[in-house]
Parts: structure tokens; sequence; C-alpha cells
């Protein structure tokens, strides 16, 4: 029966549509790959029982499904923490298809033009395409590594996936000008950050001198916008670990260490602002962002400091368990 389930979810929310309609394809391929990840496979067990239960009127199955996602919940936040489990891209298939889930991206079929989308689920049409493109990343390094590699098929597979990763960045780049920058209640603003007793201050790089240097922090005007941003900027990042286009084209070092910034510049807002319940939405923001900056610097001190902070104020130990070794993509490029 859960594979009825499933089957009727991922033919209503992986139609071929148009980009305006948004594209979830990467559904129908995480769908595929379910089996060898039981994280995984219990997410797409709670978003389509869910969502087969409201689709007949049956609370009987709705509820069968929303029961277990406290449950994948608490797996995915072990899988976060986790050295080897944080890199695969089953977590962050799981990531997406629960945030999805939390805001309702997935109760109806978006094809269907009957209910208005916000700033939140177009960037989440955008970032459903980003475990494919890793995909095609691991696709290229396997024929690398094979015994007798074709130069036509290497050759046709980097142009396929830096086309892919060129089309995805310009169009995360214009989600963000027609929905951030023309938010209805205004953008982000950076405000002084000034010392405190609630909230560590973050420290980073002047990047072409090398001072350690106070940034502006960012507020905003709620906590859409802020949690939306921490996903475009995760997003990004980890599209990054795939650019391997040429230096003039890709998003290199210093614009990873940038979106990495503008994560640390958001959690003091957000931290303090949200419930407890909405704390762990940022929890693989910040852990992508530990991975953008070097050992023994101020940046990963700050974030130490907020994992401890966290852990004591909402009792949320993973968030005190630390971060070393974790990285959000097993052979990312080296950062120069």
């Amino acid at each position: 029966m859960l594979d009825v389930f499933i089957e009727r979810f991922v033919d209503a929310f992986s139609p071929e549509v148009d980009v305006k309609s948004g594209q979830a394809g990467a559904l129908r391929r995480a769908a595929e790959i379910r089996m060898f990840s039981p994280l995984l496979m219990d997410a797409f067990e709670v978003v389509s029982a869910t969502f087969f239960g409201r689709s007949i009127q049956d609370p009987r199955i709705e509820e069968s499904g929303t029961l277990l996602y406290g449950r994948v919940l608490r797996n995915l936040q072990n899988a976060l923490f986790d050295p080897e489990r944080s890199k695969a891209e089953s977590t962050l298939a799981t990531v997406i298809l629960l945030m999805a889930f939390e805001e309702d991206w997935i109760n109806v079929p978006w094809s269907a033009g009957t209910t208005k989308k916000d700033i939140l689920h177009y960037l989440l049409d955008l970032t459903v395409e980003v475990p494919s493109l890793l995909a095609e990343y691991d696709a290229l390094e396997v024929t690398r590594q094979s015994g007798v590699p074709s130069a036509h098929e290497i050759t046709v597979k980097q142009a396929a996936l830096w086309n892919g990763v060129t089309n995805l960045t310009c169009r995360f780049l214009q989600w963000k000008i027609d929905w951030v920058d023309a938010y209805p209640d205004g953008p982000p603003k950076e405000v002084p950050a000034e010392p405190n007793d609630h909230f560590p201050i973050f420290r980073c790089r002047d990047l072409r001198t090398g001072a350690v240097i106070t940034p502006t922090k960012l507020v905003y005007p709620n906590l859409r916008l802020a949690q939306t941003m921490c996903l475009y900027y995760t997003s990004r990042l980890i599209l990054s670990t795939v650019d391997t286009r040429p230096d003039d084209d890709r998003v290199g070092p210093a614009q990873q260490y940038a979106l990495g910034c503008g994560i640390c510049r958001t959690l003091e807002w957000y931290i303090l602002t949200a419930p407890g319940n909405m704390i762990n939405r940022l929890a693989f923001p910040v852990r992508v962002a530990w991975e953008v900056f070097p050992d023994g610097g101020p940046e990963r001190r700050f974030i130490y400091d907020v994992l401890k902070l966290v852990e004591k104020r909402h009792s949320l130990g993973l968030w005190g368990s630390g971060m070393s070794e974790l990285s959000p993509r097993a052979g990312s490029p080296p950062k120069a």
C-alpha cells in the first residue's frame, strides 16, 4: 500500500510542467533512490501518506503520515550531525522534502494553478533541482575514474553539468531580484553589530586584507524571509560544490565565503526571534556554513558559540555536539 501512496504522490508532484509552474522532476528522481536510504524512505512515507489521506479525505491515512513526522525529523537531525551520513545526497533530498512538507508546498499540485505560491515556494522549485546536478557530477567523476574513459563522453557530460549549473545559478540570482529585492515588506536590512549579552558577535575576514572585521548583521521583516534567505544561501553553497566551470564563470571561494557569512549574519535575528520549535529549521544551513570557513578562524568560533547557546537555551542537545569533520558534500572541489 505504501508504494501506491508514493506513486500517487510522485505522479501528482513530479509532472512535466513549464518553468512558471515549477519543476518537480527532482522529487521523482529522489523517489527512485529511496530504497537505498532508510531516512529518505521514511520521509517519503510521511509526505505520501499525508497527501494521499488528504486527497481522499481519509483522516486515518493522513494521521498515519503525520505521526511518523516527528521520528523522521529526529532521524534527520541525527544524520545532519553525523560525519558520514551528513555527506549523503539522500540527506539533502530529505531536507528539501521535509521543508516542502512543513511549508505545505506539497498540498496541492502547483501546475493546476489553483493556489498562490509565495517567496519560499518559488525558491523550493529551484532547490529541488540541486540533487540532480550533484548526481551528474558524481556520474562525471565515475566516468573519469573508469579504466578507459572516453574523451567524448567526458566532454559531453562535463558540458551538460556546466550548462545545468549555469542555468540554475542564473535562476537563483533572478529569484533573488524578483522576490527578495522587491519583497513587499522590504528586503533584509544591514544594521551595526553591537556587543550584547544575548548573542555572540560574528566576526570574519576582509578577503582583500586578511584583517578580522565585524560585519553588519542582517535583520528581517519576518521569519519567513529569514528562513527563506538561509535556504537560498545554503542551496547556492551546495550547488557551488559541483561548480567546476572556468574561473571567470564559477562560484569560487570568495562567493562561497560571502554566502556562508550571509547565513551567520542572519543567525542572531532568527534565533532570538523564532519560537523554539522553529530553531531546528536552521540546523542544515548552519552545518553547510561551517564547511565554508577554515579551522581556527573567528567564523567557526562564532558558530561553535552559537551551537552551545542554542543547546543551553532551547535544550537541543544535537546543536551542542559540535561540527568538526562535517562536510555537506563528499568529494567537493578543493577551495583555493
